[in-house]
């Protein structure tokens, strides 16, 4: 493969994290031709590339995958039949490049190929985020660095300047934009998980698995507990007596309350239209979006679609559930339940187990946030999902893991020995996974 084809991805990448910050910027960076032709160009990649990169080894594992994306494409195809408007082919090719996104898992399963994107990140994305500081509004660096997140994961085998650097930016974005809590979040947790390697005696593996699985089942019961009216985790101002006040002001000069609820109308309105509409289980297609009140005089009006309708919010497995149905979102669901579970449990290096966690917990925040849109926040969870999905990555000692980590920051001369470890031999009896 020449050196061309071996680097055009993360160059790609790189791309892509300068124009996922758009909506923030004061500079124009990109319009929706560009933006197409670059999402077309990256899917064209990855579906032109897997030869050199997928290794087929790891297909056993992938068969929600499979599926979830022969559904998206049949949700698809329904949209074009469904649209009527120039919107609604617009939110058709928008809605499909962002679930089709998926696919990129196959490319990410290979080892050297996400060092090499991280590396060249860092190399000139990294950099070049001093001149976008001062282009954009706060809310847009937490985009444009989660992949420093990434990285926050495996602190204890950093080398110290780069520990710094990225604690540093961590805290840089955290206190930037405090009142993003999302942004809070996404780059305190990963610090805070890098921590479970030095508790790795008492976190088994048997333990961390009662833990996923915990956390993937959470989310339907908060979800019973709030429609039954019993609990509702976005009213934590009704149930928590605070003294200090939580009321911040945000990027665009306008007061925020931290412990505010901005998600219980969403869960409503989504659920509401879909049996209002009769489309609980196969979904709207990924032409039309849920009705909304709150929302919808912006397309009825402006737009003049003379639908109120939303065609994505901010909670990710709303639109998964609007556009797929609830099939959807139960493929959706396997897909990183798999991933997590094969981390947690058949691996052989704590940071996969680490990131297994991390991967249950980022299905958990996509009942709180995470736009389901093509860019770099949503490139980065289907990195993670594809890492562990990878039998290549599953198989690295934590002293691989070492190595592999020095060869982001600089180019690694020694031999990948990763590739010559075995899956641990206490899960010889599930076939290899």
């Amino acid at each position: 493969m020449n050196s061309l084809k071996k680097n055009i991805l993360p160059f790609l990448f790189v791309f892509l994290t300068m124009t996922s910050i758009t909506q923030w910027s004061s500079f124009p960076i990109g319009n929706t031709f560009t933006d197409w032709t670059l999402f077309l160009t990256i899917m064209l990649t990855f579906l032109f590339q897997n030869k050199y990169w997928y290794d087929k080894s790891n297909k056993d594992n992938l068969w929600a995958l499979k599926i979830y994306l022969f559904w998206v494409i049949i949700c698809f195809i329904r949209g074009v039949f469904v649209a009527e408007f120039y919107w609604d082919f617009k939110n058709l090719i928008n809605g499909g490049f962002a679930l089709l996104m998926v696919y990129s898992v196959y490319t990410f399963t290979n080892p050297i190929l996400v060092q090499l994107v991280f590396r060249k990140w860092l190399q000139i994305a990294f950099p070049l985020f001093i001149l976008f500081i001062l282009v954009v509004d706060i809310d847009a660096y937490g985009f444009y660095l989660i992949p420093i997140s990434f990285l926050a994961l495996f602190l204890p085998i950093i080398n110290s300047k780069w520990k710094l650097i990225i604690v540093s930016v961590s805290l840089f974005v955290i206190i930037a934009s405090v009142e993003a809590r999302t942004n809070v979040i996404k780059f305190s947790v990963p610090i805070l998980f890098s921590f479970l390697f030095y508790f790795r005696k008492m976190l088994v593996p048997k333990l961390l698995a009662k833990i996923q699985l915990f956390v993937f089942i959470l989310p339907f019961v908060l979800l019973f507990l709030a429609a039954t009216g019993i609990f509702n985790i976005f009213k934590m101002d009704e149930y928590i007596s605070t003294k200090s006040n939580t009321v911040r002001v945000n990027s665009q000069g306008m007061e925020e309350d931290l412990l505010g609820d901005s998600r219980t109308f969403l869960f409503q309105e989504v659920i509401l239209s879909a049996i209002k509409n009769d489309y609980v289980l196969f979904g709207r297609t990924l032409a039309r979006g849920n009705d909304s009140a709150s929302f919808g005089a912006g397309a009825a009006e402006e737009l003049r679609t003379f639908r109120y309708e939303r065609y994505d919010n901010e909670v990710g497995i709303l639109n998964v559930f609007t556009w797929t149905g609830i099939v959807g979102v139960i493929l959706y669901f396997f897909i990183f339940f798999k991933a997590a579970r094969l981390a947690i449990v058949y691996s052989n290096s704590y940071f996969l187990k680490i990131l297994g966690i991390y991967v249950s917990f980022r299905w958990l925040t996509s009942w709180i946030e995470d736009f389901n849109r093509f860019d770099i926040m949503n490139l980065f969870i289907w990195i993670v999902v594809g890492i562990c999905y990878s039998k290549q990555f599953r198989k690295m000692s934590d002293q691989d893991f070492k190595i592999w980590m020095n060869g982001i920051f600089k180019r690694n001369n020694k031999k990948h020995s990763f590739i010559s470890y075995k899956i641990p031999s206490n899960t010889t009896s599930l076939n290899g996974k």
